[in-house]
């Protein structure tokens, strides 16, 4: 793990010092914070998970502390679904992510290759 995340350190240095050196100037682009490939909104947990359990008034009541425990339970395994979507998610974006580094790093093989065979 250690060794991949180096690699792509190193391989992300490459990309932007390639790019930066072989690639004509291009204005300073600030990453647009509201940029997004969403086309509707995230879900927040809150519109998902069931509501909040509320515990019973009286601890007399057994039927009524089952029920808080099931809630209680059925809650904790809505927030676990939630955030194993979630996870789901971000990696999906990740990799998408990568792949689009990747195409980028072919482009700028690609250009220095072209630029090698022209100045030769």
């Amino acid at each position: 793990m250690k060794k991949s995340a180096i690699t792509l350190l190193i391989a992300l240095a490459l990309l932007c010092t390639s790019a930066a050196v072989f690639a004509e100037e291009q204005p300073t682009q600030e990453t647009d914070p509201n940029a997004t490939h969403l086309t509707v909104a995230y879900p927040n947990a809150d519109d998902i998970l069931p509501i909040k359990p509320v515990p019973p008034t009286n601890l007399k009541d057994f039927e009524a502390i089952n029920v808080y425990i099931q809630s209680v339970n059925a809650y904790l395994k809505a927030v676990q679904a939630y955030v194993d979507g979630t996870t789901n998610d971000i990696n999906a974006i990740i990799e998408k992510r990568n792949l689009a580094i990747q195409k980028a790093d072919q482009i700028i093989e690609e250009y220095n290759n072209f630029a090698d065979s022209t100045t030769k």
